[in-house]
């Protein structure tokens, strides 16, 4: 991403699978969020909107949200 010239305002996506996605928490999580910006050379935006309508329990969307706001409120 480093490498790639990319316009201004292009929004690009950076995803991971879904199992990946809940086992990386915390600082790791954190650490992978500035490498992402870095490469970006820009804050970049924070989602959790995968698959959140396919879990089981409503309680466990709310988490994946809560994390994701956590995410972002690190430093």
């Amino acid at each position: 991403m480093s490498q790639l010239e990319s316009p201004v305002g292009l929004l690009a996506v950076a995803d991971a699978p879904e199992a990946a996605q809940q086992a990386v928490a915390g600082q790791v999580a954190r650490a992978l969020l500035g490498m992402i910006e870095g490469f970006a050379r820009r804050e970049v935006d924070v989602a959790a909107a995968c698959g959140l309508g396919r879990r089981p329990d409503p309680e466990q969307a709310w988490d994946a949200m809560d994390k994701a706001i956590a995410l972002i409120n690190a430093e």
